[in-house]
């Protein structure tokens, strides 16, 4: 815990240096690169949205349909699209002795390619920290790698303070560190994330029922699809119409769910940092109640 005071000492650079803008600057070529890579076509921008973290419009289609089943997560760029990828790496380059230089790299890069958006970088840094933390054998918990990659990231740059996105992956990934079972986890991320998600619109509580199980089944896929039109993109009109079969299948869904919840007041930005901060306080409650019964 020795470490929290010291990301302090980010703050004066954070503040003297206007790290943000710098950081968009240099990161630019990067995402153009990427979104220029991308295959035209009918799914453009949500493979440009899963490869290069772009902005999925909220009035296509793919949004409206995983709003509306409380899947939108999977089409905006987090930890758990970082996870695959490294796993994916690690995977394909097996014990080759270089892969654990690789894998972070690769995920630097991509992490410029979405021009280090908020949640994005909060969740590069986790990984890197608990990569940090295995080395040194400090046994840091979950929850406290992620506090110590948010605050970081606040100190560096202040401005991400007023960041919905960057709360919403914070609190995202502190829900994860507890471990449940899948409907479990997400019936916790469902309450967990609503009161930030209430201007967003919240998707209706039978939408657990098909999240809880379909979440990873579908972001895998799509990922795939997306990067493998993102490398080879005469492949396009083939993954093209395989997403459109798996689009289409997740739409058949839709008519099991109610329409989402709206019409929910704004939480103040302060109130979201209180919530986040009291969310902190009850995991680490759990983790200690853990640790004293495994005793």
């Amino acid at each position: 815990m020795v470490l929290i005071p010291l990301i302090l000492l980010f703050l004066p650079l954070g503040l003297h240096f206007d790290l943000l803008n710098n950081l968009a600057e240099w990161s630019q070529p990067a995402a153009q690169f990427c979104v220029k890579r991308v295959a035209p076509g009918p799914y453009h921008d949500l493979f440009s949205a899963l490869c290069c973290g772009a902005a999925l419009p909220k009035n296509s289609p793919e949004f409206q349909i995983f709003r509306h089943l409380g899947l939108v997560h999977l089409l905006v760029v987090s930890g758990m699209h970082l996870l695959i990828i490294e796993r994916g790496i690690i995977k394909c380059l097996g014990r080759w002795p270089y892969t654990r230089w690789v894998a972070p790299l690769v995920m630097l890069i991509f992490a410029a390619a979405c021009q280090f958006a908020p949640p994005v970088t909060r969740a590069l840094g986790q990984r890197w920290l608990g990569q940090v933390g295995r080395r040194l054998a400090s046994h840091w918990p979950p929850s406290l790698q992620v506090l110590l990659s948010g605050g970081a990231l606040l100190a560096l740059f202040p401005q991400w303070g007023s960041s919905l996105s960057l709360q919403l992956s914070w609190v995202a990934s502190l829900l994860i560190c507890l471990p449940l079972t899948a409907f479990r986890q997400a019936l916790l991320l469902y309450f967990g994330l609503m009161p930030l998600l209430w201007p967003l619109g919240v998707a209706h509580p039978l939408s657990l029922v098909i999240s809880s199980w379909t979440s990873t089944l579908l972001l895998v896929p799509l990922l795939v699809l997306a990067w493998f039109t993102w490398l080879i993109p005469a492949s396009a009109k083939m993954t093209t119409q395989l997403t459109h079969a798996l689009v289409g299948l997740v739409e058949h869904l839709t008519p099991l769910v109610p329409p989402p919840l709206t019409d929910w007041p704004r939480l103040p930005r302060l109130a979201i940092w209180v919530y986040l901060g009291l969310l902190h306080f009850v995991v680490y409650l759990y983790e200690v109640r853990g640790q004293r019964s495994a005793l």
